[in-house]
């Protein structure tokens, strides 16, 4: 367990220190959808896995909360029961949001797993609090990464984890902010026989989601 654990730490930490070297902008943009740099790498990377008709769907559920309170976001997948061993994805959300960390000193992000992850053998989220990519930092936006692993196909469909984000005291009525997905060429959704098809399908279908202010 402990070598899993020190490999997910790893992995977070590769994940974080790939964009180390990026410049940063100050545009106004403020969309956490899918970014355009994100999908030209993935683009890049996956220019000569071939494509599947179907496979795992990642997305983000729809949720709500009311100005000042904490909005319980959800990262889930549909239509990989015991079909995949491993994942590590970024999450993407508007930086006027407060992601919650498991203390003002630990950038662990606080989180919970989800029936998904109910026989993972390890798993880590943390939020991306320095170093962000200049696209990133363009489109104000924040990011969290998760991943969990499994001895073998044991990852299920359902809710893999959630999140938690403070809405801003001033928040309108009826405001949405989007949770996406940003790719980076450390992200994996796999499956125990390593098919990059399988896992082109989740980052080529992943949805995201959105918080409604009450």
């Amino acid at each position: 367990m402990k070598l899993k654990i020190a490999a997910l730490a790893a992995a977070v930490m590769m994940s974080f220190s790939v964009f180390t070297a990026c410049s940063k902008s100050s545009d106004s943009s403020n969309n956490a959808s899918a970014v355009s740099e994100s999908q030209q790498q993935f683009e890049k990377d996956y220019k000569n896995v071939p494509k599947i008709e179907d496979g795992p769907k990642l997305y983000v559920k729809d949720t709500t909360a009311s100005p000042g309170e904490i909005a319980e976001v959800t990262l889930a997948v549909s239509n990989a029961d015991m079909k995949w061993n491993m994942c590590g994805i970024h999450l993407t959300f508007p930086n006027v949001l407060d992601c919650i960390n498991i203390s003002d000193d630990v950038k662990d992000a606080e989180y919970i797993t989800g029936d998904a992850c109910r026989q993972a053998s390890a798993h880590i989220a943390m939020e991306w609090q320095k170093n962000l990519t200049e696209e990133l930092e363009r489109k104000r936006l924040g990011s969290v990464f998760f991943t969990a692993t499994f001895n073998g196909n044991k990852g299920m469909d359902g809710d893999i984890a959630t999140f938690y984000f403070k809405i801003p005291e001033n928040a309108k009525s009826g405001a949405t902010y989007d949770i996406g997905f940003y790719y980076s060429s450390t992200d994996i959704f796999s499956n125990e026989e390593n098919n990059l098809s399988f896992q082109r399908y989740a980052f080529e279908n992943w949805e995201g989601g959105t918080i409604t202010v009450k």
